[in-house]
């Protein structure tokens, strides 16, 4: 198992193109989960007033409400 897993990554290693686009996939996961991260925390941003204050209020999963 463990000659098998060492062949695997002198091969990725050994190619160019495969090491590539390996490093190519994973900053494309990372954008990915950053925008999604940056969605489920701003997301739903939502501003209203009454005559004495503003609330504003944001989070898809987890809410958060300011008061001014």
């Amino acid at each position: 198992m463990e000659e098998e897993a060492e062949g695997i990554f002198i091969s990725i290693k050994s190619s160019g193109w495969m090491l590539t686009n390996i490093i190519i996939v994973l900053v494309i996961a990372s954008v990915i989960i950053g925008i999604v991260r940056t969605f489920l925390k701003h997301g739903k941003y939502q501003i209203s007033l009454d005559r004495d204050r503003i609330y504003i209020t944001k989070g898809i999963i987890e809410e958060t409400t300011f008061t001014l």
